[in-house]
């Protein structure tokens, strides 16, 4: 980083984020988690004090581009190959490796981190034993979490009991909980599928995620599809690569044809059993724009989106609205900052990611200035720590540092567009 660029207060969070890290890296002891298995690797624990304590999925994609930007190669690798062993030993990701939860998976992040580190560090991995366990996480989604019209929906593969004690700690979380017997089955399940979205909870679906192509589940993976083409290519697997390139092309056709929304100017979800879009413009709409799936006339949606959801201090996940859940308004979310940015640079709308990087990052300076902690979401209406909560909200999580190192990089202009993107990896702007 340009050192004429850096003010005491981005010093002290550097700094700060750089000592944090050993704090947040984790090893299973022997006998494992709940009679777990140990994970074969140290992971990143999203919080280095109270908080969340073991491996989470989409944290520790988000938290890697933390690490590869302080040069800490070594911890990315330990959590690329503890997402393949998870895979190969359970057939998906889960959403966290803990006992009793081992009925969901997160946003599939694992084969854009395989394509990343294919750029980051050349011959590292094992690719061979990487793609094989990619063919197999995109196996999990297209056999357990198909939706319709060939595109994918998040759920869950809880037993009765598990979607009980699920119940119970929905009921904790959520006021709106229902209350007739006849629909709390049903209610958990979809409670349990935005769970696994990654977005628990939200007003985003209405009580019903199930019943939505979601499009930020749908562009990552294709991201998967792309990534897997690459790799297969790298691997000498022409036929492969075509298939891969082909299944892409497939799903690309279908997000256009169900969740380009003309009306609204932007992909959104896609409600299946009500055969219709969405009709709300989400942080969700930027994933088209990160993996690269939108053309050039699409991407300008990002108008739309920012005049929506822009504030003086980062990006809503929602639109203000009464009433709401911790994935709604006025809370602004770390990943989906990152990803907005990352979005907008690679379709070259720099000025917009550097403003976004700006309000970001100061936001997260003058709040660690008076708290001295990083925070896992920030209210971006009023640049505070007054959230909208369901639990009480943790300090220092790994994908905030991610965010903020990534929003300083761009404005510093280490960080100033994609060039020449290869597969899907989503920094070749830092690699090049």
């Amino acid at each position: 980083m340009h050192s004429s660029l850096l003010s005491s207060d981005s010093c002290d969070l550097e700094h700060f984020i750089t000592s944090e890290w050993n704090r947040t890296i984790r090893v299973m002891l022997p006998e494992g988690d709940e009679g777990l298995p140990p994970l074969p690797r140290p992971f990143l624990a999203p919080c280095a004090d109270e908080g969340f304590k073991t491996f989470f999925y989409w944290d520790s994609f988000y938290a890697s581009i933390g690490l590869i930007l302080q040069n800490r190669t070594d911890q990315v690798l330990d959590i690329l190959e503890n997402m393949r062993w998870l895979v190969e030993n359970y057939g998906f990701i889960p959403n966290l490796y803990e006992g009793g939860q081992l009925y969901r998976s997160q946003p599939p992040h694992y084969a854009l981190l395989v394509s990343l580190v294919c750029d980051l560090a050349p011959g590292s991995i094992d690719l061979k034993a990487h793609y094989e366990a990619m063919t197999k996480e995109y196996a999990f989604w297209h056999t357990y979490r198909s939706g319709a019209h060939g595109l994918n929906r998040y759920g869950h593969h809880a037993t009765p009991v598990e979607l009980a004690s699920f119940g119970e700690m929905i009921r904790s979380r959520v006021p709106e909980y229902p209350l007739d017997p006849s629909q709390c089955s049903l209610s958990i399940a979809h409670y349990l599928a935005e769970a696994e979205s990654g977005w628990d909870f939200t007003t985003r679906y209405s009580g019903s995620c199930m019943n939505y192509l979601p499009i930020d589940l749908n562009a990552l993976l294709f991201g998967h599809e792309k990534a897997c083409a690459r790799i297969a290519g790298l691997l000498g697997d022409s036929d492969g690569a075509a298939l891969w390139l082909k299944r892409a092309d497939l799903r690309s056709a279908a997000i256009n044809s169900l969740c380009w929304n003309e009306s609204v100017g932007a992909f959104v979800d896609f409600d299946f059993v009500a055969q219709k879009p969405s009709q709300t413009l989400t942080a969700a709409s930027f994933f088209p724009l990160w993996v690269g799936l939108a053309t050039p006339e699409q991407a300008m949606s990002r108008n739309r989106i920012l005049s929506a959801l822009e504030t003086k201090h980062g990006l809503l996940t929602m639109p203000e609205r009464q009433g709401g859940l911790q994935w709604d308004a006025p809370n602004g979310w770390p990943p989906l900052q990152m990803v907005a940015m990352m979005g907008l640079l690679r379709y070259g709308f720099n000025e917009d990611a550097h403003r976004l990087a700006i309000k970001w990052s100061t936001m997260n300076e003058r709040i660690f200035k008076e708290t001295g902690k990083l925070w896992e979401k920030y209210n971006v209406l009023a640049g505070s720590l007054e959230v909208r909560d369901e639990y009480p909200m943790p300090s220092m999580m790994g994908w905030t540092a991610g965010a903020y190192l990534l929003s300083k990089r761009i404005i510093s202009g280490e960080i100033h567009g994609f060039p020449h993107f290869t597969g899907c990896s989503p920094l070749l702007g830092i690699l090049s």
